[in-house]
């Protein structure tokens, strides 16, 4: 037994006396029965954090001697100390001992807690810990999610627990902690000089672990984890309104990582359904834009490979059916099918239609608006209306520009209304389909449709790629041709020789769309400004058409200003917003096809400008820069072009550094590319690509309707 520190009270009228870790824990229990003294939960954590705690601090001699005598009986070590004047501070700092460490724990954990989920920053330690999870346990981020978020919580509890214990600890070494026994004075309760003590120590009680000691830390963790969900909801759904949307898996994504069959004739047969490319699903959605046209309601339609092709039905009845690599010409047959299935198995009035007048994506915004106020409700339209539509329609889908197939609601209207159209006149439209074709990617379809129109039509100059002529139409002719001509010296990437021809012959025409194919594609500069300087312009042209359409309420008008001013709104957060905030129902423009005409735009220049920076500049850090300043994506299709950009940028956490870049199969199964009008993920087949992207020529130049690029 170990004698105790310092002298034996007799001089010093009052000392404290501290009791010493014990090599076994159970001799506490067996020193307050003999103290007649109740062996407090947060006497004995003291003594195991700070190594010693008090037993009596101003005893006399004679209670120090009996306490003392009681402790070495037991095998408790003790250390004696003269005691000191308490002031009342001190007095208040050892009456409220316990809420000290409570307050500590709960500012600690606090903090803690509020510094990793709310000021987030880069540490060294998470990121070791991360890298270590991911290396060692697994590399599934559904699991690492929340291993992580009950890591942080977890975390804040012992940062919590660890002020704690440094607060007793500090208390028990400055002598400012509650004693185990209370000195027996006036001013105190317990005597414990009138205690005697008994030659036969007790027979220590059998210590099972007590459950109830978890119930703080369980009502502790319930409540952080609980005010960590109601904070994160509160401040970015109602503050920052940054909660992205859950991005659903595609069904036939999922299906081209299923196991194949063991049979092997059967592996095959499945083999070659998961790779048979499906029909252009612009024709698809085409066919229940038919229906919205005629019958006021989109449909259904359903694909299905039976013998050799696709059978194409809308309910229970039989639309019609397709070649296995169908063509422009066999979708637009289709399309014209189920117009007379729905209009009385016959066209409504046969007719010359008038002339093919093309223009700007403004005029052809400006007919669809005339064109939708005229359409008739519950009767079959008039068909000069039809022709008008249609006409515009095509103009736009020919001015759209669309490199990240967000577009497809415009070419697939385009095409319903021209089916309609020369359904109801009962003749085909040779330059409606030429133009449409050409938009569309089928370039002999095109081809085919242009040598049909006069040897001087703009249209038959451009599909035909008949320079020269058209370069000298666009010299002496409207702005039509003009506009062609500027597309075409896109085309051929004379940048300079478009910038003047636009400065020279199109300096009237307001900045829109069909004048910025050349400034989105193709860059200026190797840093690719020249095509974020385009991206606003995108955006002004939106503006102009929602205020052409009058769908901008009195609230909205009142409060933009003030809340632009606030908020200072960045490019695509803003340009997302107003695109939701159409609220157009008509059946030729509503929010789908506007949304596809403005949005193709501003994605297409946005995958160039990142292309550019990351890939052709090799800068990819300013690539994320550049993302960074258009705000935050939160909905899709926004959402996909934030993760196609990021496939272009620097690792950015450890969980990437660690699992890489998702390849096209991994995005494909996590993503769900499609809208809910759109049915099927296209397939890959030999020698095409994604059917995704379906409109491009493929890699060894086979078009989507069979046709070798010419």
């Amino acid at each position: 037994m170990q004698s105790p520190k310092g002298a034996r009270p007799g001089t010093d009228p009052l000392v404290d006396v501290s009791a010493l870790k014990p090599a076994d824990a159970e001799v506490l229990q067996i020193l307050a029965d003999r103290l007649r003294v109740p062996l407090t939960r947060q006497w004995r954590r003291t003594l195991r954090w700070a190594g010693r705690a008090l037993l009596v601090t101003r005893a006399e001699a004679m209670e120090a001697e009996r306490i003392l005598r009681a402790a070495e009986q037991v095998g408790v070590a003790t250390e004696v100390r003269p005691s000191r004047r308490s002031n009342r501070l001190q007095r208040w700092i050892t009456a409220h001992a316990a809420g000290l460490g409570r307050t500590a724990f709960v500012a600690a954990t606090v903090g803690t807690f509020v510094k990793l989920f709310f000021f987030r920053g880069y540490n060294v330690v998470i990121h070791f810990l991360g890298l270590l999870w991911l290396f060692l346990v697994s590399r599934d981020m559904a699991v690492f999610e929340v291993v992580g978020r009950t890591a942080g919580i977890a975390a804040s509890l012992v940062a919590g627990y660890i002020a704690m214990i440094f607060v007793h600890s500090a208390l028990a070494w400055t002598r400012l902690a509650p004693a185990l026994v209370a000195a027996a004075r006036g001013d105190v309760s317990g005597d414990v000089a009138s205690v005697p003590f008994r030659d036969i120590l007790p027979v220590p009680k059998i210590q099972f672990f007590d459950w109830r000691r978890l119930r703080l830390v369980g009502v502790a963790a319930a409540t952080v984890a609980a005010l960590w969900y109601a904070a994160t909801v509160v401040i970015h759904r109602y503050f920052r309104n940054d909660l992205p949307a859950a991005l659903a898996a595609l069904p036939e994504a999922n299906r081209m990582q299923l196991p194949l069959p063991a049979d092997p004739w059967k592996a095959r047969d499945e083999l070659q359904d998961r790779l048979r490319p499906a029909p252009d699903r612009r024709v698809v959605r085409a066919l229940a834009d038919v229906d919205r046209l005629v019958l006021g309601t989109p449909s259904v339609p359903r694909v299905e490979w039976v013998a050799g092709g696709w059978r194409v039905s809308v309910g229970p009845g039989l639309v019609g059916s397709l070649p296995a690599t169908p063509s422009f010409a066999d979708g637009l047959a289709l399309l014209r099918s189920r117009v007379r299935q729905i209009a009385g198995g016959a066209h409504v009035q046969e007719s010359s239609p008038s002339p093919f007048d093309g223009g700007t994506d403004d005029d052809a915004l400006a007919r669809l608006r005339q064109a939708q106020r005229s359409w008739p409700r519950g009767r079959p339209p008039d068909a000069a209306i039809v022709h008008i539509a249609a006409n515009a329609l095509a103009l736009l889908s020919f001015h759209a520009i669309d490199d990240m197939s967000v577009g497809d609601a415009l070419p697939a209207r385009a095409l319903a209304a021209m089916a309609l159209d020369e359904e109801t006149h009962g003749r085909a439209d040779p330059a409606l389909e030429a133009l449409l074709a050409e938009s569309m990617g089928y370039r002999r379809s095109a081809r085919a449709a242009a040598v049909k129109l006069t040897v001087e039509d703009p249209i038959r100059l451009y599909v035909l790629r008949e320079d020269d002529a058209l370069a000298r139409t666009a010299e002496a002719g409207p702005t039509w041709p003009r506009v062609l001509w500027l597309r075409r010296l896109g085309d051929l990437h004379r940048s300079e020789q478009a910038q003047a021809f636009r400065q020279e012959k199109l300096a009237g025409v307001p900045e829109s769309i069909a004048l910025l194919h050349q400034p989105l594609w193709q860059t200026e500069d190797v840093g690719g400004e020249s095509i974020r300087a385009a991206l606003p312009l995108v955006k002004a042209a939106l503006d102009r058409e929602r205020k052409a359409e009058g769908r901008q309420g009195m609230l909205e008008l009142l409060s933009g200003p003030f809340r632009t001013r606030a908020h200072e709104e960045l490019l695509l957060e803003a340009f997302e917003r107003e695109l939701n905030e159409i609220d157009a129902k008509g059946p030729l423009l509503d929010r789908d096809v506007v949304g596809a005409y403005y949005r193709g735009a501003l994605y297409t220049g946005v995958r160039q400008a990142v292309h550019q920076m990351a890939e052709a500049n090799g800068d990819p850090r300013s690539a994320r820069d550049f993302m960074a300043s258009l705000g935050r994506a939160t909905e899709p299709p926004a959402q996909h072009l934030a993760l196609w950009a990021q496939m272009y940028l620097p690792y950015a956490s450890a969980y990437e550094f660690v699992q890489g870049k998702p390849g096209a199969e991994v995005l494909a199964a996590s993503l769900q590319h499609l809208d809910g009008s759109r049915h099927d993920l296209h397939r890959i087949g030999p020698n095409q690509r994604v059917r995704a992207d379906l409109d491009r020529d493929g890699p060894l130049g086979v078009l989507t309707d069979g046709e070798t690029t010419g």
